[in-house]
């Protein structure tokens, strides 16, 4: 039980993710058909954690697994695949919007506020869709692809879902890269800040500059702002980067 449930939701586990979602693509040779993975993550959930306790925090999670569970058929399951994400896969989807008929359902039961003591607090989720109706397909890619289109939901401001695309898988690697040789370019200097004259325009008088952030890279050439900025954000390394700027 310990090795293939989780002991909080009482959700299937990662274990016991992989072992089923093997058997439902297994299933497609037999009978045609196909099956869909939902990854889905709980918004601002941290925050909540942090805020409230994690005792408040464990109970949201038991209340978003019952949620999850009232939202789809016996033959599908939930996983709890770790923190506030979880895995619901869909066996026999017969009906091509099926995944998105559940992940309609997913956004109406969380939009009911979860009583907590004596607070009652909304929250929401970012679920990322993938299918397939290839027996051979590896689930740990399933689950990748999921995985992706949650996050692209989230970069669109959460509350939403996405259906996992190609172009996806070459955005993040364009993102891994961009993070890599943002590391690269703090440590050998490829930053610089351009100052952006201000102009009081009753008068015409100089009022201030805006200091506004250039990146030449050797190969590149000058990346522009809105290509590296919402990455450096969500980085580590904006702290030492806005250090250097001040």
């Amino acid at each position: 039980n310990i090795a293939m449930f989780d002991l909080l939701t009482g959700l299937p586990n990662r274990n016991m993710l992989q072992f089923q979602l093997k058997k439902c693509l297994a299933a497609l040779e037999r009978q045609r058909g196909s099956v869909a993975v939902l990854f889905l993550d709980l918004d601002d959930f941290k925050k909540i954690n942090d805020s409230k306790g994690h005792a408040a925090g464990d109970q949201l999670l038991v209340e978003a697994a019952t949620r999850l569970r009232a939202c789809i058929r016996n033959s599908d399951i939930a996983c709890r695949f770790g923190g506030d994400e979880f895995v619901v896969v869909l066996s026999e989807a017969s009906e091509p919007d099926y995944p998105q008929q559940v992940a309609r359902r997913i956004f109406d039961a969380f939009k009911q506020p979860i009583s907590l003591g004596s607070q009652l607090l909304y929250i929401s989720t970012s679920i990322g869709l993938t299918s397939t109706d290839n027996p051979h397909a590896s689930p740990d890619e399933l689950i990748r692809q999921a995985d992706m289109a949650m996050y692209e939901a989230k970069d669109q401001g959460g509350n939403s879902a996405q259906l996992y695309d190609q172009q996806m898988y070459q955005r993040l690697a364009k993102r891994l890269v961009l993070e890599s040789e943002i590391k690269e370019a703090i440590e050998l200097k490829q930053f610089s800040l351009s100052l952006q004259p201000q102009i009081e325009l009753s008068t015409g008088r100089l009022s201030g500059f805006e200091a506004l952030l250039r990146w030449q890279h050797p190969v590149r050439g000058t990346v522009t702002p809105d290509e590296f900025i919402g990455i450096l954000e969500n980085s580590p390394q904006m702290i030492e980067l806005g250090y250097w700027v001040f």
